[in-house]
């Protein structure tokens, strides 16, 4: 996606010297409900500390320091140490569930809106950011062994409205460092069951309200 995205955004950066392409990587932390650990509530996300990689293309509008911008992310978080292992208590226990491979999250937010970058000297700037756009949320096949034989939960793709702020330093060598606030929308787990040579639906497995916080480091061409 990013190799995509890289190739489209490039040749526009060519026609003006006040546009440009970065790409960044770093740190996903999940914040509210989303990184709660309350294995017993159906609103806890229970999502651990994961990766943000993305890409993000910027036109300036004027040379006060106002530009357009626009954005794409993959962010994956798997579920906490902890509560994989009380999860997979429960599960042995109650359902006799093994060798269970918990799902993670992957949330994918395509976003454009407005930067405001302020030179403070001639080595460093610094710039705010909103932006609106959606959230695609796609989360990993479970999977695990009953009574001898292979089952899995699959889940239903969900896309939402989302939205970021955020702001960073932009260094002379090209280098800028960011942190962000994103609302990636609120979504109910659907999918099915398959295990024992039988197929059943579920609805409602979590009801997640996804925030996340991220720290990046970007590369600007």
């Amino acid at each position: 996606m990013f190799l995509g995205l890289a190739a489209i955004m490039m040749p526009l950066c060519s026609f003006s010297q006040s546009s440009n392409f970065s790409i960044h990587a770093g740190l996903a932390f999940p914040s509210g409900e989303f990184g709660d650990d309350d294995t017993d509530d159906d609103d806890s996300g229970l999502a651990g500390v994961g990766i943000d990689l993305g890409g993000k293309y910027i036109y300036q509008l004027d040379k006060k320091g106002l530009s357009l911008f626009g954005s794409a992310d993959l962010i994956l978080n798997g579920l906490q140490s902890d509560t994989e292992d009380d999860l997979e208590d429960n599960l042995e226990d109650y359902y006799d569930w093994e060798d269970i491979n918990f799902y993670k999250y992957i949330n994918i937010p395509v976003l454009t809106g407005l930067n405001y970058t302020y030179n403070v000297n001639s080595g460093i700037s610094i710039f705010g950011e909103v932006g609106l756009g959606f959230n695609l949320l796609k989360v990993t096949t479970m999977t695990f062994e009953y009574d001898n034989e292979d089952g899995k939960m699959t889940f239903d793709p969900s896309t939402k409205f989302a939205y970021k702020i955020g702001g960073g330093i932009n260094f002379k060598n090209g280098l800028s460092a960011e942190l962000n606030l994103l609302k990636l929308g609120e979504h109910e787990l659907e999918g099915e069951t398959k295990y024992d040579g039988d197929t059943e639906d579920f609805n409602d497995y979590r009801e997640l309200n996804i925030s996340i916080a991220t720290l990046t480091i970007a590369k600007r061409f």
